[in-house]
């Protein structure tokens, strides 16, 4: 799965469980640890990284991973799903 999202000041790209920042520098971090960082303050990723964690949380949370999913968000019949 590749994710990318667009601010007016940086760049988000997240590929492979990793998620990279550049807003005049590079940083990355474990896409774990950035969406812990969406929930808790025990997060070990740069303050930038932190920044955008809960946009990266919410986003995430819309994409389907899995037929069951997509079944449940979309609401097709779970022959379909599988299929």
């Amino acid at each position: 799965m590749v994710v990318r999202l667009g601010y007016k000041d940086k760049l988000v790209y997240v590929e492979n469980s990793r998620v990279y920042l550049f807003k005049g520098r590079l940083y990355s971090a474990p896409l774990e640890e950035a969406l812990r960082a969406a929930y808790s303050e025990d997060a070990l990723v740069p303050p930038e990284i932190r920044e955008i964690a809960p946009d990266l949380a919410e986003v995430l949370g819309t994409v389907p991973r899995t037929s069951e999913e997509r079944q449940i968000i979309e609401g097709i019949p779970r022959e379909q799903a599988y299929a």
